[in-house]
């Protein structure tokens, strides 16, 4: 939020940043889970000691929190690509392509979190007082269901992060090292794919485990590390906006205490130097006003002002 404020010279608030502030908010229950899941001996390796009670509180909260991780991480797919939106023109294929994305993150968002719901998994995933588990329940094959789930949330996690390149690559009036450091900003959402690959290496021993407690502790842990991470990444391309402002003050501030420095030293009788303001600073070489042009057009490139009117 304060990457985009005007306080800080942002450029204001959009769909992407209301939307970020969402998930944040749904993300926090994923933490509440945690709390509770430890509390009914999650984590632990508890053969004999917990009763079928603890179990059933256990996966009770897993079960909470499914819906909550399906709108978290492909919400913030959404995200991503109502930032690609207020990157580029209206009305143009690319858009439309975003349009199209959007339409499939939100309808597998719905189908998944309904379908989370009316499965009841895995609160009812056991039978009785035992801790194997059912692989039907209500005549639905629920293994292959998690594993559709998971594998069609690293699809969308390759499409929606090289979705851009192309377009970033293409850019005029950028250096080369810019562009590059502008997509390695985006692609570093892919720390959050590699912990989808790595939650679903979690989900292959819930089939057939007998040690609940311990197999599904893993499970849950990386599906709170993904969904946070999720978040920490669609922010990334304004934290650099944020970061890249704050570097230019610091060496407009600087340049203009060299500037100051070296005139009151050349002269005895010069008042020392006030405190500088960064609206009396001016360039004094090409090279540094070379160097601020590249920064604004990458705040023109990732951090274009806020649309008054609907995306569209």
């Amino acid at each position: 939020m304060l990457s985009r404020s005007r306080w800080l010279d942002g450029p204001g608030f959009w769909w992407d940043d209301w939307l970020v502030m969402g998930l944040w908010v749904l993300s926090i229950e994923m933490a509440v889970c945690l709390v509770y899941l430890r509390d009914s001996w999650a984590g632990r390796d508890a053969i004999g000691i917990v009763t079928p009670h603890d179990i059933e509180e256990m996966l009770m909260w897993v079960y909470i929190s499914v819906p909550f991780y399906i709108i978290g991480t492909y919400g913030s797919k959404v995200v991503w690509v109502a930032l690609y939106m207020r990157m580029w023109d209206f009305n143009t294929p690319f858009r439309k392509m975003c349009w199209a994305t959007v339409f499939v993150l939100v309808a597998a968002t719905i189908a998944f979190t309904v379908g989370a719901i009316v499965v009841y998994w895995p609160f009812h995933y056991y039978l009785d007082d035992s801790a194997i588990v059912r692989q039907f329940h209500i005549g639905i094959n629920l293994l292959p269901v998690v594993y559709s789930v998971a594998a069609i949330n690293i699809t969308m996690d390759f499409w929606v992060l090289l979705l851009p390149v192309p377009k970033l690559m293409s850019l005029t009036g950028v250096t080369r090292q810019r562009k590059a450091r502008i997509c390695v900003v985006f692609l570093l959402g892919f720390v959050v794919t590699a912990t989808s690959v790595v939650r679903l290496r979690y989900i292959v021993p819930l089939h057939n485990t007998t040690n609940v407690t311990w197999d599904f502790a893993h499970f849950g842990t990386w599906s709170e590390i993904e969904v946070h991470l999720s978040m920490i990444s669609c922010n990334l391309p304004a934290l650099a906006g944020l970061f890249n402002r704050l570097r230019t003050r610091r060496r407009a501030v600087r340049n203009v205490q060299e500037s100051d420095s070296t005139g009151y030293s050349g002269s005895s009788n010069r008042t020392p130097p006030k405190t500088p303001k960064l609206n009396t600073w001016s360039e004094g070489s090409a090279s540094t006003s070379e160097q601020r042009q590249s920064e604004e057009q990458y705040e023109q490139i990732i951090m274009r002002p806020a649309q008054a009117r609907a995306p569209g």
